[in-house]
């Protein structure tokens, strides 16, 4: 299958499926590609695992607005705001 990931014992390498053509599977491992026989590659199963992100936002009630992001990423605080219907920085 072509975009397949495969392992290649021979070689001890990870490797990409190009094309095949008969027997012969055209494999790419980084920026090397070479034509292996069918027996002489292993196919990977992909992963397909999903990623799921909990963010936890404290509020506190203050005279001000202020808001506290020590500590933060810029993308993390970028969805605080964006969670608390904040839409201009």
């Amino acid at each position: 299958v072509v975009g397949a990931q495969v392992r290649l014992p021979k070689w001890k390498s990870l490797g990409q499926v190009l094309g095949v053509t008969g027997d012969r599977v055209r494999v790419a491992m980084g920026g090397l590609q070479m034509n292996v026989r069918r027996d002489e590659i292993e196919f990977v199963a992909s992963p397909k695992t999903k990623t799921t992100v909990k963010h936890s936002v404290e509020v506190h009630e203050t005279q001000g607005s202020e808001l506290d992001l020590r500590g933060k990423r810029f993308e993390e605080a970028i969805r605080i705001f964006l969670c608390m219907g904040i839409n201009k920085v």
